[in-house]
Parts: structure tokens; C-alpha cells; sequence
């Protein structure tokens, strides 16, 4: 009875064993950190040379190439980057470059390899944060990647200002990249970006509107009409504050900007100030 309880056990189909998650990608930046999930099922030698590049310290001090807010924020390749590449990670940069691997769509938060118009490097090192759906990229370039966690980060890369040229104003890059595994990644503290001008962009909307809401009602104490023009005043300069990065690169934006600073500095000059104490009254003689 043994023998046969036995000989059933042995033959009994098994339950494939669970497959192991694929490790996580942390990038610390100077704005926030944020953790990439690999998918090595849509490409799998990009995720293999990406391990070797970030476990051999290649994208520590990369910076931010470029930011397009309707489309990606591109680092650059390894071979800028800000520190000398050591002559490990300098071979593993020069390596052939594996070919295209498709299969993953170019969507928000997706991690794709690409090589802009100005780029002489050809390594393939160059990584592009995905912001927006962009299936003229998909089968073109390499997406093996995707943002799990940072997101807050990733926005702030976003509203990062720009030159005209999209280049940053302010250097931005990669302070350290390391490998952890799923459930270490998953518990991680990451750092957060500090609080930035976009911040000013909802109280100052708040202050200029009941400023001009004021205004509207016509109220006939002088103080109050001050009030209201000091609340458009202050509320238009926390909105120019918040949109500065972006009308750099928004020609109607610096144009409604400039429209609204013009008629901020018309209601500063219409501020009524009180009669001194001994000023004479109109039509008057002054009290001797």
C-alpha cells in the first residue's frame, strides 16, 4: 500500500514553480528618486546590458539632456557623464549594442533607449522617461522598462525649467543607480522632490481671483479697494512665478504672461493712497 501511495506521488504532475519577479532599478536624482521595473519578457538582452551598465556604477552623475514636456525627458548616454567612466564601465559602454526588441509600447512612465538627433554617441546608453502615448516610437527603439514608483518624481522632471533648446537650466542627473530586488524596492523610502514653484500656482490662481473678484464688486472704502489690487498684485506674481519654466517654451503662454504683467503694472499705479494729516482740503485753506 506504501509502495503504491508512493509510486502515485512520484508520478503526480507537479506545479510549475513560481517565476522569479524581475530585479528593480532604483535612480537616485537630484530631484527625487524613482524605481524602474524591468521587463526582460519584451526585451530581454536590452535588460541584460542595462544590469551590467547600472551594477557597474556606469549611469552614476548622467545628467538630464533634455526635457520635452509633451513627450520625454532624455538622459544622456553614459559616455557624458559628469565623473571619468573607469575602464570596466567604459568597455561595457562601448559594447555592440543589442539590436531592437519591440514589444513593449511607448507609454507614460515607459524606459526607452534612444539617440537623439545630436547625439554622435552611439552606444545606446541614452535612456527617455516616457511622458505621453507615443506609438510612432513603438518597434523603433528599445522600451524595456517601466516608472513603478517616483511618479511624483518623474512630474517634477517634467516642470524641470528649460531653455529654449530644452535643456535644463539647472543641471539635473543621476546621483547613484543600483539593482535591488522586488519586495526590497517595493519597501523602500524614496526621496521625495522638494516642493517647487508649481507650488505657487494654486494659492496664486486663488489670490488673483478674488483679487479681481473684489475689484468687480466696486467696493468704496479705499482700504478694501487696496486690499483687492494687492491680492491681483500678489496672486499674478505667484501664477508668473509657477508658469515661468513653461512660457519659455510656449510662445502663447509668454504672451498671456506679458498681457497680464502689463495690466498688473496699470492697477499698481492706480493705487489711492490715503490725504496726508495736513493736507489742505479742495477748495480749502489748511487749519492753521
Amino acid at each position: 500500500m506504501r509502495a503504491a501511495l508512493l509510486l502515485a506521488a512520484l508520478l503526480a504532475p507537479r506545479a510549475p514553480a513560481a517565476a522569479a519577479e524581475p530585479p528593480r532599478v532604483v535612480l537616485e536624482t537630484t530631484l527625487g528618486d524613482l524605481v524602474l521595473a524591468l521587463r526582460p519578457d519584451a526585451a530581454p538582452r536590452q535588460v541584460e546590458r542595462f544590469l551590467a551598465l547600472v551594477r557597474a556604477g556606469a549611469y552614476d552623475s548622467v545628467p538630464v539632456a533634455r526635457v520635452d514636456r509633451t513627450r520625454y525627458v532624455r538622459f544622456a548616454p553614459v559616455t557624458r557623464r559628469r565623473l571619468t567612466l573607469s575602464p570596466e564601465q567604459r568597455a561595457l559602454a562601448v559594447a555592440p549594442r543589442p539590436p531592437i526588441e519591440g514589444a513593449l509600447k511607448n507609454d507614460y512612465g515607459t524606459v526607452t533607449v534612444v539617440r537623439g538627433r545630436d547625439d554622435v554617441d552611439a552606444t545606446g546608453t541614452g535612456l527617455a522617461l516616457i511622458l505621453a502615448p507615443m506609438p510612432a516610437m513603438d518597434g523603433r527603439f528599445t522600451s524595456f522598462a517601466v516608472v513603478e514608483r517616483g511618479q511624483e518624481t518623474l512630474e517634477a522632471l517634467r516642470e524641470a525649467p528649460c531653455d529654449p533648446d530644452h535643456a535644463p537650466l539647472r543641471a539635473i542627473e543621476i546621483s547613484r543607480a543600483y539593482v535591488l530586488d522586488a519586495a526590497a524596492a517595493s519597501s523602500l523610502a524614496l526621496s521625495r522632490p522638494p516642493p517647487g514653484a508649481a507650488a505657487l500656482l494654486g494659492p496664486g490662481v486663488a489670490a488673483l481671483a478674488l483679487g479681481l473678484l473684489a475689484l468687480l464688486l466696486r467696493p468704496r472704502r479705499p482700504a478694501a479697494r487696496a486690499g483687492a489690487r494687492l491680492a491681483v498684485l500678489l496672486g499674478f506674481f505667484g501664477v508668473l512665478v509657477a508658469a515661468a519654466g513653461r512660457a519659455r517654451g510656449s510662445a502663447w503662454l509668454g504672451t498671456l504672461l506679458l498681457a497680464g504683467a502689463v495690466a498688473v503694472f496699470w492697477l499698481m499705479t492706480s493705487f489711492e493712497l490715503p490725504p496726508a494729516p495736513d493736507a489742505a482740503p479742495k477748495g480749502g485753506r489748511r487749519r492753521v
